[in-house]
């Protein structure tokens, strides 16, 4: 009986784990590079498309500015 509640439990682990593995990313802070465009009305979705092109790009609005940030392999200077 123990044995089986064991498999289940790490049935259960194994299968949440399994789900995570696509959301983990790691940033390093040195390689965090950001790009602000103008469009006059910033859209949602057009900038965190525009974004997603970039490596571990991610967009959002602020104001009429769509911010990018993104992993770059040299860090800015």
């Amino acid at each position: 009986m123990r044995f089986v509640s064991a498999a289940i439990i790490f049935f259960i682990i194994l299968t949440v784990s399994s789900g995570l593995n696509d959301e983990v990313s790691v940033w390093i802070p040195e390689h965090r590079c950001l790009a602000k465009t103008n469009s006059g009305k910033c859209n949602s979705y057009r900038c965190m498309q525009k974004c997603s092109g970039k490596p571990l790009g991610r967009g959002r609005c602020r104001g009429n500015y769509c911010i990018c940030t993104y992993y770059c392999h040299q860090p800015p200077k």
